[in-house]
């Protein structure tokens, strides 16, 4: 989690002026664990997709 907030940070962070116009960046990031190393990537991707998914809902 400490990663994926220190990734949202530091895009946050982005300066995004260019020609005299500045926007801001966001990010948002999925996190999902695994025990023993023993997982499946998709298995792992689905639950990251599914926190994200549950965060963005919760905004």
């Amino acid at each position: 989690m400490e990663l994926a907030e220190e990734l949202r940070r530091r895009v946050a962070a982005i300066d995004t002026q260019e020609a005299g116009q500045t926007f801001k960046l966001s990010a948002s990031v999925g996190v999902a664990t695994c025990i023993n190393g023993d997982y499946v990537f998709d298995d792992l991707f689905s639950q990251a997709d599914t926190a994200l998914k549950t965060k963005k809902g919760a905004q």
